[in-house]
């Protein structure tokens, strides 16, 4: 999958690595968080940037659902879709939650078991923290 502003292409089968996420997620992940932030020209975040809050409100409720098990909460990891779906209808149009909604929405249709779900949580992550090194605000 080809990501706006992203010069990598999003792999799915990172999920599938024995070994962890390898190092082009981890690539992708810190040129997602840096379109996440929407800046402009100056370096400054832009107006159409996911904001720090709507990230970790996702980025938390995966984290429940790791901490208690893949497999015993698929129930809660199904809703997540929706729920993300109701930020982005919340969001202006041009907000940078419709991309996060893209990518993840197409990630989680490849998560079907305990390791592929950590690695998705790996990729999360870093993108939660690339996003808010490249100066993702609340």
């Amino acid at each position: 999958m080809k990501v706006k502003g992203v010069p990598i292409e999003l792999n799915p089968d990172w999920l599938k690595n024995q070994e962890g996420l390898p190092k082009e997620a981890v690539d992708f992940a810190e040129k997602f968080g840096e379109v996440l932030v929407d800046k402009r020209p100056d370096g400054r975040p832009g107006f159409n940037q996911m904001t720090t809050s709507q990230v970790r409100s996702f980025f938390g409720e995966m984290k429940r659902i790791q901490m208690k098990g893949f497999e015993a909460n698929r129930g809660a990891f199904n809703m997540l879709r929706p729920k993300l779906a109701y930020a982005v209808a919340r969001a202006n149009e041009k907000s940078k939650v419709k991309d996060f909604q893209e990518v993840t929405n197409y990630l989680m249709q490849k998560v079907n078991d305990q390791l592929t779900y950590n690695n998705f949580m790996a990729f999360m992550e870093a993108v939660v923290a690339y996003h808010k090194s490249n100066g993702g605000k609340d």
